[in-house]
């Protein structure tokens, strides 16, 4: 994410510069945190710091995040967790941007997935990707070269197939079905997860306005990013 997007958001009024962060609901295990429009890394770094001291007092944590704005990279939250000997999870989702395996319209977002698990004196092993064949920022990055890009990566606005990189719009989902599919899934993880937690529905946060995170020493799952400690300092992962 640019410099350039983040004042759009401020000027937008997306982004709130002044948040109130709250903890709205708390067990031994969870914690789901109230962003109030804030920064997506102060919001996510939260969360996740929180799960992984929960992961060692539970076994597992799960850290929830609404109400919160552009995440960046889930690999530098998933990291921080595996540095602490935690394996763990994160997922977060967007507006629809992407096109649904079958459709020329979008209909998904990339929605992102990282995780992340200890490595031993190698240090942690990461995986950080989108559910889309490619990034948009390739997408944005092909425009301002003006470099034809792929078949296969993206459609233009009228769902047509396209390596033109002025008229090319909506990404294509990584694998098919698979990667379509994957991203819905996570859409509904996200947006459904922390008012469930929350014990209610509340309408201000909608598509796009919840991210989330875990992390537990045996197994974890979590409506929108999760952290796994599967072991105490991490060495049988050598």
């Amino acid at each position: 994410m640019n410099d350039k997007r983040r004042l759009r958001l401020i000027d937008d009024g997306d982004l709130n510069l002044t948040p109130s962060i709250k903890i709205r609901t708390e067990t031994a295990a969870s914690i789901l945190v109230d962003a109030d429009r804030a920064a997506g890394p102060i919001a996510m770094t939260t969360a996740m710091n929180a799960a992984v001291r929960k992961a060692r007092d539970a076994g597992v944590g799960l850290g929830l995040v609404r109400a919160t704005t552009h995440t960046a990279a889930l690999g530098y939250y998933t990291l921080m967790a595996a540095r602490h000997g935690v394996a763990a999870l994160a997922l977060a989702a967007s507006t629809p941007f992407m096109a649904y395996h079958g459709t020329r319209a979008p209909g998904v977002s990339t929605n992102p997935v990282s995780i992340a698990v200890p490595g031993g004196e190698r240090g942690p092993v990461v995986l950080d990707m989108a559910t889309g064949v490619v990034a948009r920022g390739k997408l944005v990055q092909a425009r301002k070269t003006n470099q034809p890009i792929p078949a296969g990566w993206a459609l233009d606005r009228d769902g047509n197939p396209t390596t033109d990189p002025q008229a090319a719009l909506i990404p294509l989902p990584l694998g098919g079905p698979k990667g379509s599919g994957l991203s819905l899934m996570i859409e509904l993880i996200i947006n459904d997860g922390p008012e469930v937690i929350a014990g209610h529905a509340d309408p201000r946060f909608g598509r796009g306005r919840s991210c989330a995170g875990v992390a537990g020493r045996c197994v974890g799952v979590s409506s929108g990013a999760a952290s796994i400690d599967v072991s105490n300092d991490g060495s049988h992962f050598a």
